[in-house]
């Protein structure tokens, strides 16, 4: 019983590792295309194209859920989830949440300052922003913080399809703070790639923290189960 729990948590551990590692390569990848202009022409036509597309309506629509993906909102929420783990004694998850929150906003910063790309510019800016371009600080933040409260719930439920519905709203609020993005002409779409990239790399990083040590067995279960035929 015992060997089975731990080869699970290998397992589970190195799965996590491996995905990481391909985010981290495809993030690098694509700053890579960005720095040399490989994406520009892609991205300004896209932005076009959206910008043609624009009503009051959409406008609207796109400022208010670009909301989800900003600092205070993501912020208080963390605070309060992070709260709500400690209160449940879930250590583990508290620190991974609450450090991979906070490295995040610190690595958007600079990587914001290392790539230095100017904001686009041909397209109007229907909400006021400022600072450099990629990543999007925006979509990144969305996506270490709804995919890794996502995880999080989805572990404390048995039901596949709560897991799967959970999981379902953390991407769609993800994607739907990145499109918006695109939709107010402050970001290029690479930008908002960039930022899911870098954004679940973080929530596979706080599940890498919280299950860096396997839970324990319960000595009462390995007793019966050493005890049946």
């Amino acid at each position: 019983m015992v060997f089975k729990r731990w080869h699970s948590f290998d397992v589970r551990f190195l799965c996590l590792f491996a995905a990481t590692l391909a985010l981290g390569w495809g993030f690098f990848e694509l700053a890579s295309d960005v720095s040399e202009g490989d994406t520009q022409a892609f991205d300004e036509s896209i932005l076009r194209y959206l910008a043609a597309l624009m009503t009051p309506t959409v406008v609207e629509i796109a400022r208010d859920v670009t909301a989800l993906g900003s600092f205070v909102i993501l912020t208080f929420l963390t605070a309060c989830v992070t709260g709500g783990l400690l209160l449940a004694r879930r250590f583990r998850a508290a620190l991974g949440l609450a450090t991979s929150i906070a490295v995040c906003g610190i690595l958007n910063g600079a990587l914001k300052s290392l790539y230095a790309r100017p904001r686009p510019s041909v397209v109007q800016h229907l909400v006021q922003a400022s600072g450099e371009s990629f990543p999007s600080g925006h979509s990144m933040a969305a996506a270490a913080v709804y995919l890794t409260l996502a995880t999080f719930v989805a572990s404390t439920v048995k039901a596949r399809r709560f897991k799967v519905g959970i999981m379902t709203l953390a991407v769609f609020l993800t994607v739907s703070v990145g499109v918006s993005r695109c939709l107010l002409g402050v970001h290029y779409p690479s930008d908002v790639f960039g930022g899911w990239l870098a954004g679940s790399i973080f929530a596979l990083i706080s599940r890498l923290v919280s299950a860096s040590v396997p839970h324990k067995a319960n000595p009462a279960a390995t007793a019966n189960a050493t005890r049946d035929p």
